[in-house]
């Protein structure tokens, strides 16, 4: 896809080959202390360097945004019906957007009229991917996983570590994966008994993917493994979407009362070679609700 002329200058400015680059370039230029920082990062800290002047809270249709105030500062306005962890990511997605307007200047428009509803547009993305390193930086999140090993319990776990939700951490982890993999957050329908993915997220999720659902139902054969409520870890055949096929499946128990799960499904063959056949330890986090959104 052709890059605009706004992200081509949001590039140059920050000295980066694409907007990745320039992403974590300007990352270290404000923050260069942010690898060194333990968790939970203190994202209000950030924002402050960043000429945020306040964070306030109100009742909002969207997530939140970030408005001009009076002498040249910034307020970011959050969604007071979110939990933390969602309110945490829009902060630091918020954050983001002040590297937008250091490289635009007076050219960028109030972002409340241009790109608060546009969650999918070019900038947007680069916001998410600031934020989830302004959340997680990398050192701190590669000593976790270290410790950890990867899978789906290490997402729990560095999610309750830093504050922020299983999806913004399995969306980290998922694009650091030395495998190709993807992460599915499973629940229980309780009138059907079927399994159903609320949320997923694979290695191309900027990519234009089938919204189709995605259920596992009493028919296929790795219903019963989910039934247990346990953790698990092996191949299963399992549809995603598609036809059955025997996918390696890393899966974490999230709640036992209504049945949750969080899985790394491994879409090639190197699956044994990093987690191993052991089942993994169960961290029970089913008082931490929140951190499903």
């Amino acid at each position: 896809m052709r890059m605009s002329e706004r992200l081509r200058r949001f590039c140059k400015y920050w000295n980066g080959y694409d907007q990745w680059s320039a992403a974590n370039k300007a990352i270290a230029r404000a923050f260069p202390d942010l690898p060194n920082a333990a968790p939970p990062i203190d994202l209000k800290a950030l924002a402050r360097r960043r000429g945020v002047r306040d964070v306030v809270y109100g009742e909002l249709s969207e997530d939140g945004h970030i408005v001009e105030s009076q002498g040249g500062n910034y307020i970011i306005v959050l969604n007071s019906a979110h939990p933390e962890s969602r309110q945490r990511f829009t902060i630091a997605h918020e954050i983001a957007h002040t590297f937008f307007f250091e490289a635009l200047g007076k050219e960028y428009r109030d972002p409340i009229d241009e790109v608060a509803h546009q969650h999918y547009d070019e900038e947007e993305k680069v916001c998410d991917y600031i934020a989830t390193r302004l959340l997680l930086p990398n050192e701190s999140f590669t000593s976790i996983l270290k410790s950890e090993g990867f899978g789906a319990a290490a997402i729990a776990t560095v999610s309750q570590k830093f504050r922020i939700s299983l999806r913004a951490t399995a969306r980290r982890l998922v694009a650091e994966a030395p495998v190709q993999v993807a992460a599915y957050f499973w629940e229980e329908d309780v009138e059907s008994g079927n399994f159903i993915v609320r949320w997923k997220e694979p290695q191309d999720r900027w990519s234009k993917r089938g919204d189709q659902q995605i259920v596992l139902s009493a028919l296929e054969p790795a219903y019963q493994v989910f039934r247990r409520a346990e953790d698990f870890r092996g191949r299963y055949w399992l549809s995603l979407g598609g036809p059955q096929d025997r996918y390696f499946v890393d899966g974490f128990c999230l709640s036992n009362k209504r049945i949750r799960y969080l899985t790394l499904v491994v879409l090639n063959g190197a699956a044994e070679r990093y987690f191993g056949l052991s089942t993994p330890h169960h961290v029970a986090i089913e008082a931490q609700g929140s951190l499903f959104d």
